[in-house]
């Protein structure tokens, strides 16, 4: 499901955990450029994110800048392609 109103890319949660676990995003964007593409193949086509799209970059109150994966599990079987997808499409 492509979703405007869901800010993430989310799916089942031990596929979604086990996607975190292996990117390992840093909170503090250190690596954040290396980290590797996520692809999807959807009716034969292959979409790609880069680390530069799904890793969300915020700056705290403070000016601290903190990292996170625009991904998340969820009590579902299927995958919804938030906001971190569509902004690459």
């Amino acid at each position: 499901i492509v979703d405007t109103g869901t800010s993430l890319l989310v799916g089942p949660t031990t596929a979604m955990n086990t996607l975190l676990s292996t990117l390992n995003v840093n909170p503090g964007c250190t690596g954040t450029s290396t980290l590797p593409n996520i692809e999807f193949t959807i009716s034969g086509q292959t979409l790609t994110l880069t680390p530069q799209i799904y890793v969300i970059k915020e700056t705290t109150i403070t000016g601290k800048t903190q990292c996170a994966a625009g991904i998340q599990g969820a009590d579902t079987t299927m995958y919804i392609l938030g906001d971190t997808f569509i902004r690459q499409f």
